[in-house]
This record gives C-alpha cells, structure tokens and sequence, in this order.
C-alpha cells in the first residue's frame, strides 16, 4: 500500500524551492538573496532530516552504497551535462578558450561547487547515521536520548566552526555538512514528536521546521 502523502510537507518542499529559485533569480538585485539564505538552507536540510532514516540497511557499507547510488550518480550525470551545456555556450557563443573552460570545470566538479547541496547531503546523511549509531553506544545509554543527539549534534557544529575559521571552506563542503546536520537533526526529531503533535488543530510539525 502506498504512502500517503503529507500535505505540509510538500508544501515546505515548494516553499523551499521557491526561495532558491527566485533567490539566484534575484541574486544580482537588491538583499534578497542574503535575505532568503538563512531560510531557505536550513529549511532544505530539516526537510531533508525528516525524511532520513536508517530501516533496511544492515550495516554502514549497505548504506554508503545505497546512497551513493541515489545522489552521487545522478550528482556526476548531472554535473556533466550542465558542464557540457555550459561549455558549448563558452566557446561557441561567448569565444572563450576550451582548455580555460574545462579547467575551471574540473575544478568545480572536484571541490563540489557545481550543485554543492547535492555532496553536502551526502555528507549530511552519513554523519546523520553515525551521530545516531553513536547515540545508540552503550556509553551513551545512561544519557536521555534527546540529549544525546544535542551533545552529539553540538559537538558536530563546534569542529565546523574551528575548521572554517582555521582552515576555510572544505572540499565538497564537508564543513557546510558539519553545520547544517543541526538542522536536519531536528527535521529528524520533530518527525519523532510528530504523533503528539497531530493531536493538535494545526500542522506544528510544519510549523516548527
């Protein structure tokens, strides 16, 4: 039997997607891309946190894989194809040189600049699942378990923040990743609280993602 689906999530998901497209729409005119950023961002990974989960994978191989399947492999396929599109108007229209071109595109490709969102939530997700198995360590058992994620999840950001300020922005934006798993941390836990939430007469769960 097929899922149903959720309103106000789909709902976010537009939301989402409307602010980044008219974002880089307007990101020449006017604050409203700088604006919009502390929105739209967080918003894609809580969403994202949400729909996280680990069910069907035996072990964090399985898992990997999985996910590199799912967005590493369309990341590559589409990252090629933009290149291609953008290297034939380049050359053909704008007279550049193709070598120059192919360089800087590597270059992107390489550090994970083209399409940037799809490597950070690849990180994103594998820190999800080790932050959880971590959790989960006998160590940890004596520690109520919405603390745990919070100890575990702050630490996360704070190694974010040394690297950033020590060593600058990461390849494939590993420290983009270290940051936003807050966020999709807490898609994540408000999806744990969802039940008492629908108790309720309106979408909280919507409301405070």
């Amino acid at each position: 039997m097929p899922k149903q689906r959720k309103a106000w999530l789909d709902a976010l998901r537009a939301l989402a997607m409307v602010l980044v497209m008219t974002g880089h729409a307007a990101h020449q005119v006017g604050p409203y891309f700088s604006w919009t950023t502390p929105i739209k961002i967080p918003l894609f990974f809580a969403i994202s946190g949400y729909l996280f989960h680990m069910d069907g994978y035996e072990n964090f191989r399985q898992f990997v894989k999985a996910k590199a399947r799912r967005l590493l492999i369309p990341y590559l396929g589409l990252a090629l194809l933009t290149n291609a599109i953008m290297l034939a108007v380049n050359v053909v229209l704008l007279q550049k040189s193709a070598g120059e071109v192919l360089q800087a595109q590597g270059l992107d490709l390489l550090t994970g600049e083209k399409l940037w969102f799809i490597p950070c939530l690849m990180w994103i997700e594998l820190m999800l699942y080790g932050l959880h198995r971590a959790a989960a360590a006998p160590g940890f058992r004596r520690i109520a378990t919405v603390w745990r994620h919070v100890l575990l999840t702050g630490v996360a950001v704070l190694i974010a923040r040394l690297v950033m300020v020590s060593c600058g922005p990461l390849p494939w934006h590993v420290d983009t990743a270290l940051l936003m798993v807050f966020f999709a941390e807490l898609g994540y836990g408000l999806r744990q609280v969802e039940g008492k939430m629908a108790r309720l007469s309106l979408p909280w769960t919507a409301v405070a993602m």
